[in-house]
């Protein structure tokens, strides 16, 4: 590929165009990335550490952010400063009704659907003791987006609905679900209201400003769980909110096969893409990077990748451990049982 000055924020992309990045430590043997599209980042760091002997895998679930801390650098040349936004006062919150409000925002952003989706489910342990999960149905950035006791009114409105996960008994998805890959949560978030703690976990990388937090939610502590769902499970006492790891092997194995036959059939996407958009009548000049595209050999890597997963599969695997990430400052962290 081209090479890049680390040092020159130009030289970057930002979260809006970047959608991976690999940073390879020679010294250490540690290899640490995020991607936008893949197979869930606990079965690729397995696969990694399993076909790259000696060598520690580590995700990034902030995206670039924890890519350029890690590295050192100062991730505002390359991200941008935060967006301030509205104030709380100015976003109206004593003058609509929090659960009116919350529920508009939140359906709002899946208007296509028939109530909210699966995308996201969201436990909040009340001043009282109680805990209720219920399905949120919108990412991260939203809900940093939103005055935190909006939220708490939403999932305290479903506690007194009986509104829970999709399943009977509050599980996450139904029995004729259970065998469907996207009817499953990508992202989940417990909220400690006595004690003031935001914890949350992802199956994908978050890439907006976190400084929302401080402006929404003042004096909670974020806490980053990484991929680490069964710390909710625990928390909430619920359970079923992913999928048995062997299906998720199986899904996994069934994305790679079509990855491999598409790098097979289009050896440089962008000038795949451009030829594409040529037949619409669509005029396109290519950067000259594209034109130094290096193919990755994915029939011969792919083959032991899907060998490794065939083992696991074989093997009836009934859990693969959380993720070692990343997080917002750089630091590494290790898997626990625990919060960070």
């Amino acid at each position: 590929m081209h090479r890049l000055n680390a040092e020159v924020a130009n030289e970057w992309l930002d979260d809006t165009w970047a959608e991976g990045a690999l940073v390879l430590d020679l010294s250490l043997r540690r290899l640490c990335w995020f991607e936008s599209e893949g197979l869930p980042p606990r079965i690729t760091s397995t696969l990694l550490e399993q076909t790259w002997d000696g060598w520690m895998a580590a995700w990034v679930p902030v995206g670039m952010r924890g890519i350029l801390r890690f590295l050192g650098l100062d991730p505002i040349p390359v991200l941008g400063q935060p967006v301030k936004g509205e104030s709380r006062d100015e976003a109206g919150i004593g003058l609509l009704s929090p659960h009116w409000v919350c529920s508009a925002k939140i359906n709002g952003v899946v208007e296509e659907k028939q109530g909210i989706s699966n995308d996201s489910l969201m436990s909040v342990r009340f001043a009282d003791g109680t805990v209720w999960t219920t399905a949120l149905g919108v990412w991260l950035g939203v809900v940093a987006e939103l005055p935190w006791e909006w939220v708490i009114e939403f999932v305290r409105q479903a506690q007194a609905d009986g509104r829970a996960g999709a399943g009977p008994g509050g599980a996450w998805a139904t029995d004729t679900e259970r065998h469907e890959e996207s009817n499953w949560a990508l992202e989940g978030f417990y909220v400690d209201v006595p004690n003031r703690r935001f914890s949350w976990w992802s199956k994908v990388h978050e890439t907006h400003h976190f400084d929302s937090f401080r402006r929404n939610w003042p004096g909670f502590t974020i806490i980053e769980l990484g991929d680490n769902y069964e710390w909710q499970e625990r928390s909430a006492g619920i359970s079923g909110i992913q999928p048995p790891v062997v299906d998720a092997l199986r899904w996994a194995r069934n994305d790679l096969v079509r990855a491999i036959e598409r790098g097979r059939q289009e050896a440089n996407p962008a000038a795949s893409a451009a030829a594409k958009l040529a037949e619409q009548g669509v005029k396109v000049e290519l950067s000259p990077w594209t034109e130094v595209h290096v193919p990755a050999a994915r029939r011969i890597a792919g083959k032991r990748v899907l060998a490794e997963i065939d083992r696991l599969i074989d093997a009836d695997v009934k859990q693969l451990s959380p993720v070692r990430f990343l997080n917002t400052k750089g630091d590494l962290i290790e898997p626990c049982d625990g919060e960070q």
